[in-house]
């Protein structure tokens, strides 16, 4: 229980001090907002080759990351119109933020990933950064000199 208590706190207390700074007074476009789950996916898997995405930590540990606990006005998407809000989860997370949390985690620490994290490795930070053979799908410009070449 302590550790859920000082995880909402620490949450809290980072909600709290974010400022839409640097954009106006107002937060980014609704529709740049991450809001949804496969529409990320969507985006940085087929649409677009410059949407680039990473799984932070919390993706992993912290189920209220996905939820807009302080109620924070974040607009409302032009495609949709709808209000942003809490983050939108895959339809086996039954929208429920714990749930999804604790079956990303447990994907993360399954046999199959383990097997296959090597592999994982060398394509970002390896050998096989700019291995045609190796069907590499992340953006070139993710690599250490890549500009100016």
């Amino acid at each position: 229980m302590t550790c859920k208590v000082e995880r909402n706190l620490h949450i809290g207390q980072f909600q709290n001090d974010l400022h839409p700074i640097n954009k106006g007074g107002d937060w980014d476009l609704p529709d740049r907002l991450f809001s949804d789950i496969k529409r990320a996916w969507d985006s940085a898997s087929n649409d677009s080759r410059g949407d680039v995405r990473e799984l932070i930590p919390e993706f992993y540990t912290c189920p209220e990351f996905l939820e807009n606990l302080s109620r924070l006005d974040f607009g409302v998407q032009t495609s949709s119109s709808q209000k942003i809000d809490s983050v939108g989860l895959p339809p086996w997370a039954k929208q429920d933020p714990w749930l999804f949390i604790d079956l990303h985690r447990q994907a993360l620490e399954s046999d199959y990933v383990s097997k296959n994290l090597p592999a994982w490795i060398d394509l970002v930070w390896g050998c096989k950064q700019r291995d045609k053979v190796a069907l590499n799908v992340f953006h070139p410009l993710s690599y250490e000199g890549a500009i100016g070449q």
